[in-house]
């Protein structure tokens, strides 16, 4: 979590892993059972714009940001405010649904709908920037070291500097990329056909990895903003599904899928391992994963069938559900 301004929430506070939020979560103790952990609902419950929230950001000043199919909820502790697209022009929401949120390395909000745009904290505005027109769907967003924004998009990684405001689009193939024209309208078979990049992670050292649901791709930024993409892994063919969710645990990059469970790469020796679901009350409960967070104590799993999380980097899961702990 990044520092927080005028009210002070626990960093363990967040647990926001379950597909429709409906309550938050207090740490009590280092997890042992599912007794560790309690749930209350949050006067959040009730104000949200819309039931089903599919992103939660903390921004520098402290304020908790719920993204739904309706806009924007922000939490400040003691109030909470909705944001929507019924004034585009004057300050409100870009229309295009909430992609992705994200918060800078500065703790600056940034939004993607059909468009890019930054949160001003003091004028309650968002300001669009200038992307190219072709730039189509965004799909993931992150930051590096410098505080560009990485955007997924369709085989495609665009680069928007805030400094110089300018955009620089990297075209993603098998044999590594190519670096596209902003002002070049390409619409080949290729692009259209191509798969979307649905999660971009930070790993330090001007590198970033990208991922779509067959390949990892490995960027690296030089000394001059030279950049340089290679395959950095294959994703097994009898595990390829579309990537929901990724988290990096100490050297491991974890994958979240859609239809194959967990799917954890080494970062060291380039190999994977998959986690499915099973039987057991201590297997993972789902293949479908809806998102990911990682702790200093282990890793949050949310799916379809409930909120699960793991001490032991997946060997053990602990199941939260109504009965015991109060979460919906």
């Amino acid at each position: 979590m990044h520092g927080m301004g005028q009210f002070s929430i626990p960093n363990k506070v967040l647990r926001w892993l379950v597909p429709a939020l409906s309550a938050l979560c207090a740490w009590q103790s280092p997890v042992q059972a599912s007794t560790d952990i309690s749930f209350w609902r949050s006067i959040v419950n009730s104000q949200l714009n819309e039931i089903e929230v599919f992103e939660i950001v903390q921004d520098g000043s402290g304020a908790i940001w719920f993204g739904t199919q309706e806009g924007l909820t922000r939490y400040i502790g003691w109030r909470v405010d909705t944001f929507n697209t019924a004034n585009p022009d004057d300050g409100g929401l870009q229309p295009g649904g909430i992609r992705r949120i994200g918060v800078s390395p500065s703790g600056d909000l940034w939004v993607a709908t059909g468009a890019l745009q930054r949160f001003d904290a003091d004028t309650l505005e968002f300001s669009p920037v200038n992307l190219p027109d072709n730039i189509g769907e965004i799909f993931s967003m992150n930051f590096d070291q410098s505080g560009r924004v990485w955007l997924g998009l369709t085989n495609k990684v665009a680069i928007f500097n805030p400094k110089t405001e300018t955009t620089q689009v990297l075209v993603l193939t098998e044999e590594g990329f190519s670096i596209q024209d902003p002002e070049e309208n390409r619409n080949d078979l290729f692009l259209e056909t191509g798969l979307p990049v649905e999660w971009i992670e930070p790993l330090g050292n001007n590198r970033l990895l990208a991922v779509d649901a067959l390949t990892i791709h490995d960027i690296r930024i030089g000394e001059s903003d030279d950049i340089d993409v290679s395959i950095f892994f294959n994703l097994p063919e009898e595990d390829r599904s579309g990537v929901s969710s990724a988290i990096r645990v100490d050297n491991e990059l974890w994958l979240g899928t859609i239809s194959a469970g967990l799917l954890v790469v080494d970062l060291n020796t380039k190999t994977a391992r998959q986690i499915a679901a099973g039987p057991s009350e201590k297997d993972l409960p789902s293949n479908t994963i809806s998102s990911l967070l990682a702790d200093e104590d282990g890793v949050w799993v949310g799916t379809p069938n409930g909120l699960v999380f793991t001490p032991d980097k997946g060997l053990n899961f602990n199941h939260f559900s109504a009965f015991d702990n109060g979460l919906p």
